[in-house]
């Protein structure tokens, strides 16, 4: 072999390990970038998901409200199905049911909140009930 050969072999194997060095950095910063990018859409899924959990309680407090005041104007109120309109979010679409159940007096809140089709939150609440709003004096 001719020094000359022994050289540019020298050469192409170095070239040869960089390439490798390079590939091996290249697939390990790709999976740190794709694991922080899992992460942050976990994040904003996670962020989307608490909020639609604090609108449904929200709404369940005030079908709590609207059914006193329900109550109160008409004895014979045994529950309604309501859609509110929750303003400055025309994409979030909620269900609020609420059921006036006899025995034992309960009254019963279904809150289905979801936000397109990705994720909804269902929340259920019930508390005792009287029969009429006379009984005991006041309305719950």
């Amino acid at each position: 072999m001719r020094p000359s050969s022994i050289r540019t072999f020298a050469h192409a194997s170095h070239r040869g390990i960089a390439l490798l060095s390079a590939l091996v950095c290249l697939v390990i910063l790709s999976a740190v970038v794709m694991t922080l990018s899992q992460t942050v859409i976990y994040r904003i899924r996670e962020g989307e998901n608490h909020q639609l959990q604090l609108q449904a309680d929200a709404l369940v407090e005030s079908a709590l409200v609207r059914a006193r005041l329900q109550r109160s104007r008409d004895p014979s109120w045994s529950g309604e199905t309501w859609t509110p309109q929750v303003p400055g979010q025309p994409e979030l679409k909620a269900v609020v049911q609420l059921q006036l159940e006899q025995n034992p007096a309960t009254l019963r809140v279904t809150c289905i909140v979801s936000s397109g089709i990705r994720s909804s939150v269902q929340m259920e609440r019930s508390m005792p009930w009287p029969l009429s709003p006379a009984s005991k004096g006041a309305v719950p």
